[in-house]
């Protein structure tokens, strides 16, 4: 079982994601976690890699 592990200081303002369905668009980081793991699992799904779970770190 994989978990990646999303702290809240990975997200800032300054820093954007590659959006793997559409490389010209770009996705700020202050965006809801919900988005977040959409992003993980389409990026897995490109490489061909598996998620199986999720776990975010809030504090």
């Amino acid at each position: 079982m994989k978990i990646y592990w999303i702290r809240k200081e990975m997200f800032s303002s300054k820093e954007v994601f590659n959006d793997p369905r559409d490389n010209k668009q770009r996705i700020d980081k202050e965006i809801r976690y919900e988005s977040v793991f959409i992003y993980l699992i389409n990026k897995a799904s490109l490489f061909k890699k598996r998620l199986i779970d999720f776990e975010v770190v809030r504090s």
